[in-house]
């Protein structure tokens, strides 16, 4: 499998050049969505590609979408998968729906800040936290 991939990416970075073609991997990888980048539209896409169901609420979890600083970032960076996070049915005995107001700290089920981080921030993004905290930790502690 890695071979042909590698196959592939090779024949699509010699047949339209190192730029094109390397968006052509990223997009195919779905690391990056070509194409416009409204929230509908990547909505859209994100059920294509099998990410979210129809009616599942998606959290932007680190660039807010329509918040202060979230309305200043362009869509090309917060409608990206690496800010997105699916939210399922079942959290708490919730609806996706009634989820995501929560993790927004918002409605009868609002979240503290605890479960806030523990539901709205992806699995990579609390290993990563906790991988940075743990290497700062094991250097201050170096006699």
């Amino acid at each position: 499998m890695r071979l042909t991939y590698c196959r592939r990416s090779g024949r699509a970075i010699e047949t339209n050049g190192v730029a094109a073609g390397t968006k052509q991997i990223l997009n195919a990888s779905g690391v990056l969505k070509a194409g416009s980048q409204t929230w509908k539209n990547t909505r859209a896409w994100l059920g294509r590609q099998g990410w979210a169901e129809t009616g599942q609420h998606v959290h932007h979890w680190f660039f807010a979408q329509n918040s202060a600083i979230g309305k200043l970032i362009p869509d090309v960076i917060k409608n990206m998968k690496w800010n997105l996070l699916p939210i399922r049915d079942g959290i708490k005995g919730m609806t996706s729906a009634e989820a995501h107001i929560a993790i927004h700290g918002m409605g009868p089920n609002a979240m503290g800040l605890v479960e806030r981080l523990l539901y709205g921030t992806p699995q990579w993004a609390k290993a990563a936290a906790g991988s940075v905290a743990g290497r700062v930790t094991n250097r201050s502690f170096k006699y």
